[in-house]
This record gives structure tokens, C-alpha cells and sequence, in this order.
């Protein structure tokens, strides 16, 4: 499903196919979006008891049981009140439920695009009078209108772009939390006895009364327990951000492909044969069902509590 989807003329010209772009890769954009999850929370359970970090976060993301980054039992539990839940027009708060939410939306605009392409040809002229150029006003109207296809894109593309500005609105600076890790560690990895092994975690776990002699080690254990679930939530909030922003950027190029062959005259976009053979109309409809059913085992794997 991710060659290249592309028909090439005789004249070296190259079309756009009404097809799955290669960019699409559902699979690793969902892995990120839900990789991590149960080291995030249990992140959070440990920066919850950092008052810095929970004020830093004044929308409850760090404070009670984590009701801000959500988790499985939560959306279940949600769903157990109201099977609707993930059905309504705005996105849940917390940002497990809201990427479940995200991926639904995905999954039915990819249900949207099969559908529609399947029943495309029902719209083609028959009878031997028929236009073609009619009916290819009507598949052009299809393909690039506000409510045709390109319009499902545009949607999925605004609710990726308004996810990807509340992660960032939430998440935190990696590279820094990464940096005070370290400069923690190093300070730690300084007073820690000779000869010990290299890995501080190790040491500690071997011989805890060597390094907790005083309560300055002990808040820099303390502080170097902080930066290590900091680096891990900032790292799975930007891991789904980088997914997030991956899936605008394939349905930005879904969109820009079916305005290019919007582009085309009507009689050609009436044609049959030209729907058919260059744009690959029947082989496009299978490639977005089967897109939608990968899609709908990541919403079902996304309910599993891990």
C-alpha cells in the first residue's frame, strides 16, 4: 500500500492517483500517538509531588490521578457512562482520550474516502448520449468541494492541527529536562564511592548508605528522580506530537492530490477509462477500506488496559 502513486503519460507527464499517498502510514502514526502511555503515567504519579512542575501545568495535567494525559481505564470508564463519548463533535480533555478521538475521526474519513470512490461510477454517463463533461462536473464537485472529499481531508487536517497546539501547549522542553538529567547525574556519579559501578541506579540499589550520607544527596536522589520522568512525559508528549503532526502532513498531501485531479477538464473526469486506468479508481477504493481497517485495530487495541 505505500508505493509510489503515480501513473506516468506517454508524454512523461505524471498524475496524481485517487489512492492512499505513501506519506499515509497509519501504522507508525498511531504507534506514536499510543507508544508509552503506562511510562508516562507512572511518570506523572512521581512529578505529581513536584510543586514547580505542578504549577508549571496549572490545568491539572500533573496534580490528582493524572485526569489531564488520561490513560485506558479512564476512556472505558468514560465510555461505560456514556457510549457516546468519543462520538461528539469536541475533543475530550485529556490527551489519551482526545488522540482515541483524533484516530476515530481518521478512521471514519477514511471510511468516507472508500465509500465514495467505491460509488463514483454510479454517476458516469450510460447512455449513448450521455455527456461526459456533465458528469465530470458532478465527479469534480465530488472530489474537490467543500463537502467532497478534499473537504473531509481540510477537517482532519484542522483536528490534527488543533492537537498538535495543545501538545505543544503542555509539553515541556526535552532537551533541557535531558540536560538537567545529566548535569544531575554527573554531580551524583562524583560523590558515589570508587571503584562502584559505573551505572548510578546500580550503585544506589547496592549500597544505598554509601551515597545517603547527607540530606543534600538525598534531595539530589530526589531531583534526579524528577528529571528522569521529566525527560520520560516530555519524551511521549513530543513523540505524539511528532505522530500528530506526521498524519497533518499526509492529509495535507491526500488533499493537495485529489485538487490536483480535481484540475482536470470534465470530459476527462467523465471518462470511464480515464477515472479507471490513470487514476486507479477501483484499486483506490480498496486501498482506503483497507486503510480504515487498520485504523479501526488501533481504536480497538487503544481500549486495551496494559
Amino acid at each position: 500500500m505505500k508505493q509510489d502513486k503515480k501513473d506516468t503519460t506517454p508524454n512523461g507527464a505524471s498524475h496524481p492517483t485517487l489512492g492512499v499517498p505513501k506519506e499515509m502510514n497509519i501504522t507508525d502514526i498511531c504507534r506514536g500517538m499510543q507508544t508509552g502511555w503506562p511510562q508516562l503515567v507512572r511518570a506523572m504519579k512521581k512529578l505529581r509531588e513536584d510543586p514547580v512542575f505542578c504549577n508549571f501545568f496549572p490545568l491539572g495535567f500533573a496534580s490528582g490521578d493524572g485526569l489531564g494525559i488520561g490513560r485506558p481505564e479512564q476512556l472505558l470508564s468514560a465510555l461505560a457512562v456514556d457510549p457516546a463519548y468519543l462520538t461528539k463533535p469536541t475533543p475530550p480533555a485529556d490527551v489519551y482520550a482526545r488522540s482515541v478521538w483524533l484516530t476515530m475521526r481518521v478512521y471514519e474519513a477514511a471510511q468516507t474516502m472508500s465509500i465514495t470512490l467505491k460509488e463514483l461510477p454510479g454517476i458516469l454517463p450510460t447512455a449513448k448520449d450521455a455527456k461526459a463533461a456533465d458528469a465530470g462536473a458532478m465527479v469534480k464537485e465530488v472530489l474537490d468541494s467543500e463537502y467532497g472529499l478534499t473537504g473531509t481531508a481540510a477537517n482532519i487536517i484542522k483536528l490534527a492541527n488543533d492537537f498538535t497546539k495543545h501538545l505543544e501547549g503542555i509539553g515541556g522542553n526535552l532537551q533541557t529536562a535531558q540536560t538537567d538529567y545529566q548535569e544531575i547525574s554527573d554531580l551524583l556519579e562524583k560523590q558515589k564511592p570508587v571503584g562502584e559501578s559505573d551505572n548510578i541506579f546500580r550503585s544506589i540499589a547496592t549500597h544505598p548508605q554509601a551515597l545517603a550520607t547527607s540530606d543534600e544527596i538525598n534531595q539530589q536522589l530526589d531531583d534526579l528522580g524528577s528529571a528522569a520522568a521529566k525527560v520520560t512525559a516530555f519524551a511521549v508528549i513530543e513523540n505524539m506530537r511528532m505522530a500528530v503532526q506526521s498524519l497533518t502532513t499526509a492529509w495535507q498531501v491526500t488533499k493537495e492530490q485529489f485538487e490536483t485531479i480535481a484540475r482536470h477538464d470534465p470530459a476527462s473526469l467523465g471518462d470511464p477509462s480515464f477515472l479507471q486506468d490513470t487514476l486507479q479508481l477501483d484499486t483506490a477504493a480498496g486501498e482506503w477500506a483497507a486503510f480504515a481497517e487498520v485504523t479501526n485495530g488501533f481504536l480497538k487495541g487503544a481500549l486495551v488496559v496494559r
